[in-house]
């Protein structure tokens, strides 16, 4: 196999394991050395969702309760 067919394959994988949430923003661009727009261009080409992150985890407690009230 050549670089440039393993290094695409090594791209699949980072950018499904970013896709999938099981690896950061930061992660994806210092192992795939691309910035991070074309990260997205990379992932939309290969019709990848992009990750969903809850932020609920570090919010205060007035942020919570305000969330709360707003989605229930």
């Amino acid at each position: 196999m050549g670089k440039i067919v393993a290094a695409a394959l090594d791209l699949d994988v980072l950018l499904a394991a970013y896709s999938a949430g099981r690896m950061g923003r930061r992660e994806i661009e210092q192992a795939s050395e691309l910035w991070f727009g074309q990260i997205l261009q990379e992932m939309a080409h290969r019709h990848l969702p992009l990750p969903r992150v809850d932020a609920r985890q570090h919010y205060n407690l007035t942020q919570q309760r305000l969330f709360e009230r707003v989605f229930g």
